[in-house]
């Protein structure tokens, strides 16, 4: 009796660790969810204290176009059974901070020089393609990552 309860209590043991188990595409959706969610909360917060309507519609706009792409990883890892988990959890805090780092290093002149000179351009083609040659940090190429295609749905 005790040997049939013993193997019941191994069996459910590595069922529980087989289904808490986490890939490397769901943490990096977990990674996501905290970075782009740390974007969303930028935005929202820039179009709060910007004055010009303009820049402010446009913060505002690519803040719900982030907050639609935080809600694809948040149900991609709801389907997953994943939301909470403790390793998801600790992807999506690092998301979180670096995106925060990213805003941080971007401020220093060796990143912003080349990224002002870029936005001053004005044909749009040229000024993405003069950004795309900049150096960016590795915080910031990190959450770029979030805005490609990875998940299945």
């Amino acid at each position: 009796m005790l040997r049939v309860l013993l193997s019941i209590a191994f069996i459910a043991t590595i069922t529980t660790a087989r289904a808490q188990a986490v890939n490397d595409v769901e943490l990096k959706a977990a990674y996501c969810l905290g970075n782009v969610t740390a974007r969303v909360a930028m935005l929202r917060g820039q179009a709060e204290a910007e004055n010009d309507q303009f820049i402010k519609g446009g913060d505002l706009y690519a803040a719900s176009r982030q907050q639609e792409e935080s809600m694809r990883f948040r149900d991609y890892l709801a389907a997953k059974n994943l939301l909470g988990n403790e390793s998801t959890k600790l992807a999506e805090d690092h998301g979180r901070a670096d995106q925060k780092l990213c805003v941080e290093e971007l401020k220093n002149p060796f990143y912003s020089n080349c990224i002002d000179k870029c936005s001053r351009l004005s044909d749009t083609q040229q000024s993405l393609a003069c950004d795309n040659a900049c150096p960016h940090p590795s915080s910031c190429e990190r959450g770029y990552e979030c805005s490609k295609n990875f998940l299945p749905f």
